[in-house]
């Protein structure tokens, strides 16, 4: 059995459970939270207890004039940020949201703890923070966020205007890198072109789903690098992926961190990899050797 407190935004209710899958505890409201979250082991079981149709073909979602949207950050060391997103989030009064910590140790935590109650914990990587903000939201639609993005004012207007059409399966919005620097701002462009061609927004662009999309797709895999290309791609394949006009504004900073034209070519050679199904174990060491050697 787990350990809990008493939660409050002061005291956010952390729930250490051996036996869950995810293993690192859970900050959570009680009420919710009856039996462990699923891995995407278990995600695989409950989906396969939905009728797909065959080869998972594409279908007519219901049209969903107001749908509940649940935000979910992924975040990690994101002392610096967290407060400024959390208020971010807030502003735009979703359904819900969850803030998925993924082991931080700058106290990103405590002091999101300090402002909501709407933390997990989660170890295994980004695609296990994305798979649990996933499967505990509530929400008809799953707007995934990264920590260091500014969300436009009326993002979930648009992502409402979207679902209209039975048709869409997700999708995300134009990406403006948050940068003077002439270069960057082409890295701008040619990642909206690059989405538009691909039809598959990446994670700095704000990735938003149908949730029966994401039970469907099993969410997130751990066994490939570039987690959100893949899970866009999938996502296609269930329905329409669209880019919103609105731009989702992100930091520079990776590119200012590894270098532009270093980070940029790293991302080509990575994306190429994907494609042509290179081994994903070598290109999760090869990323992991790029990072090293650009500190």
């Amino acid at each position: 059995m787990g350990h809990s407190e008493r939660a409050s935004p002061g005291n956010p209710q952390r729930i250490t459970d051996p036996e869950s899958p995810y293993g690192s505890g859970v900050q959570a409201d009680p009420l919710q939270r009856k039996t462990p979250f699923p891995s995407n082991g278990s995600l695989r079981k409950i989906s396969a207890g939905i009728r797909l149709g065959p080869s998972l073909e594409k279908i007519n979602f219901e049209p969903q004039d107001k749908p509940n949207i649940s935000i979910i950050v992924p975040v990690l060391n994101e002392a610096e940020r967290i407060l400024s997103m959390i208020r971010q989030v807030q502003s735009l009064n979703p359904f819900e949201y969850w803030i998925v910590d993924g082991g931080s140790t700058d106290g990103t935590p405590d002091l999101a703890g300090k402002h909501t109650d709407r933390v997990l914990f989660v170890s295994g990587g980004l695609p296990a923070q994305l798979n649990l903000g996933g499967w505990k939201a509530k929400g008809d639609i799953l707007f995934f966020v990264h920590a260091d993005s500014r969300i436009p004012e009326n993002a979930l207007q648009s992502i409402s205007q979207s679902m209209k059409d039975p048709r869409v399966a997700g999708g995300g919005f134009h990406l403006k890198i948050r940068s003077d620097r002439r270069m960057i701002e082409t890295i701008s462009r040619l990642a909206n072109l690059r989405a538009r061609i691909l039809g598959a927004p990446l994670g700095d662009q704000g990735i938003f789903v149908r949730k029966e999309v994401f039970i469907r797709l099993n969410g997130f895999r751990s066994d490939v690098l570039l987690e959100d290309l893949d899970f866009s791609l999938r996502m296609k394949k269930q329905g329409r992926v669209v880019l919103l006009s609105e731009q989702i504004i992100t930091s520079p900073r990776k590119w200012e961190r590894y270098g532009v034209l270093g980070t940029t070519l790293a991302h080509l050679r990575f994306l190429i990899g994907h494609f042509i199904h290179a081994n994903p174990e070598e290109l999760k060491k090869r990323y992991a050797s790029f990072k090293n050697r650009a500190r």
